[in-house]
């Protein structure tokens, strides 16, 4: 079977699978064999099969743009045990199961000082994704006084610095 045909047989599988199973049961990774390695006793040698490889999905690769971003796609890529991961690259499809989920989850949590239940990473499950909806939680945790002081901010960096000094001369 040539690499564009297991492409697309694993394209078709995993949209199989997708119309029947949760995300998080889709397998990370499918290996075409053309036998089973069996044992002397006929049965299946787990220790003879190759060890999947999680990096071949991965084809179109963006890289983190924010700060939240890429603390995420850190905390992906120590988890879970891979390199270079990318905004778009699906935890589960990494490698990641429910109990490395936990570990995003709280140490997610950690960083961003935020509760995050670990339903949200089986919803937001890319780094984009799950800064997106860290931001809006951290959004709507602020106060109103929180939000007068952030626009203040703003309106002090977009200021015009020569006003400022106008001013100042003026008074």
């Amino acid at each position: 079977v040539s690499r564009d045909e297991r492409a697309n047989a694993t394209s078709e599988l995993r949209n199989y699978l997708r119309e029947r199973l949760p995300e998080y049961m889709i397998p990370a990774s499918f290996i075409f064999l053309t036998e089973l390695p069996l044992t002397p006793n006929g049965k299946l040698d787990r220790r003879a099969l190759p060890a999947p490889d999680f990096a071949v999905a991965r084809s179109r690769w963006r890289a983190p743009r924010s700060p939240q971003e890429e603390i995420l796609c850190t905390l992906f890529a120590e988890v879970v045990g891979v390199s270079n991961v990318g905004i778009d690259d699906n935890f589960f499809e990494l490698g990641g199961h429910s109990l490395l989920a936990t570990k995003i989850v709280a140490r997610a949590g950690m960083e961003f000082e935020i509760e995050l239940p670990l339903r949200d990473i089986f919803h937001a499950n890319t780094a984009e994704s799950l800064a997106c909806l860290i931001q809006d939680r951290l959004l709507n945790d602020l106060d109103q006084s929180d939000l007068l002081e952030l626009l203040a901010q703003v309106e002090l960096m977009n200021a015009d610095p020569l006003s400022e000094h106008k001013k100042n001369a003026v008074d």
